[in-house]
């Protein structure tokens, strides 16, 4: 696995219908500006510790500070509960709020910006798919790409597996079929309105 994409695919019969009023390359990237609104939405949460993501151990998390902070020699220890000591306090909330997984330098977050940035990547692949994915541009931290480095992750090549690109929720589904039928019944009406009037 070198790098991460997905394809974001139209139905064959919209596709043809867009095409024949010349909007189909524009709905395209409409559609893969919400795919990335939704794993960004996602990510975040997720970074958080609010969904099924391995949270961060005290180990990485003290690494990760020596990187940031290189004359710091400081790491994070435990938390301890030292009022109840029977009570125990997940793992999560105690790395994922104060240190998100996976958003150290914020590279892979920037490449699920909606509007796209230059650590994400977007192509119109054929007739009816645009592939979303990630930059293949070198990671600040890595002789390795944005793409490359999201890929590691997401399928947990050596490292706990953090999948990134996945099927929307059903509200970004909803969202994303909706532009589509608004933007065939639009060109459709701007088609005839020329043929009308010419």
């Amino acid at each position: 696995m070198g790098w991460l994409q997905v394809g974001v695919k139209m139905d064959l019969k919209t596709k043809t219908n867009l095409e024949r009023i010349g909007s189909s390359s524009i709905l395209a990237k409409s559609l893969a500006s919400r795919y990335r609104e939704s794993m960004r939405k996602r990510f975040i949460s997720f970074s958080k510790g609010g969904g099924d993501w391995p949270p961060l151990d005290e180990k990485t998390v003290g690494t990760t500070i020596k990187k940031s902070r290189p004359n710091e020699t400081r790491t994070i220890k435990p938390i301890r509960d030292t009022q109840n000591k029977a009570k125990k306090i997940p793992k999560a909330s105690r790395t994922s709020k104060k240190h998100p997984i996976l958003r150290q330098t914020g590279q892979l977050l920037e490449g699920l910006n909606p509007s796209l940035s230059s650590s994400g990547s977007e192509k119109i692949t054929d007739f009816n798919t645009v592939a979303v994915g990630f930059s293949n541009s070198n990671h600040v931290n890595s002789n390795l790409s944005i793409s490359r480095i999201a890929s590691i992750h997401h399928y947990g090549e050596g490292v706990p597996k953090r999948t990134i690109l996945v099927m929307p929720d059903n509200q970004a589904i909803d969202k994303m079929r909706k532009l589509i039928i608004k933007s065939v019944i639009n060109g459709l009406s701007v088609s005839k309105s020329s043929i009308g009037g010419q």
